[in-house]
């Protein structure tokens, strides 16, 4: 990905999310590997693994409020799923670490790190067909701060919880 316009709105939101000044200097370009795989040899049981990595060519390393930072320019996550919704259920775990300036955070959507970037944590799903058009899902969040001394303050509020959410799917 490459974004070429930015302007001091961009960058302000951008920064309130976590990005410290250094992430996009010469402009933002990110890539991003993703893979899965499904196993079924056990066609009850199915296997779902997964993995994303992503970096920001752009960011650099500097001194922000006299302290040295890298360039924080990793994000990586990844899991499985095991089990089918509609035979019994399905279980699934998922790892994932966000740096500061490894994603353009003002456009990160997650439940796990609230849209935040210098995140790290967990997932645990499960779901349950109930019947055919209605499935019961559950997620347990838990994440934490990378990072939580300057610069990176900005981050470590609300960055240590769990969170539980269920949701009730018709489709």
């Amino acid at each position: 990905y490459f974004w070429h316009s930015r302007d001091s709105v961009f960058m302000d939101s951008a920064e309130e999310k976590v990005n410290l000044s250094t992430a996009f200097d010469d402009g933002a370009e990110i890539g991003e590997l993703a893979g899965v795989v499904n196993l079924k040899a056990i066609p009850e049981w199915p296997l779902k693994l997964y993995g994303v990595y992503a970096r920001n060519f752009s960011a650099e390393s500097g001194v922000l409020a006299g302290v040295s930072t890298d360039e924080d320019d990793v994000a990586w996550g990844g899991g499985f799923e095991f089990g089918s919704a509609s035979r019994f259920a399905k279980v699934g775990v998922g790892y994932y670490e966000v740096e500061a300036n490894a994603v353009i955070a003002s456009m990160t959507d997650s439940d796990l790190f609230d849209g935040k970037t210098n995140r790290k944590g967990w997932v645990f799903t499960g779901s349950r067909n109930l019947t055919r058009a209605v499935a019961l899902k559950a997620s347990l969040y838990k994440s934490r701060a990378i990072e939580d001394s300057a610069p990176y303050d900005d981050s470590v509020p609300g960055g240590d919880r769990y969170r539980f959410r269920t949701d009730l799917v018709i489709m």
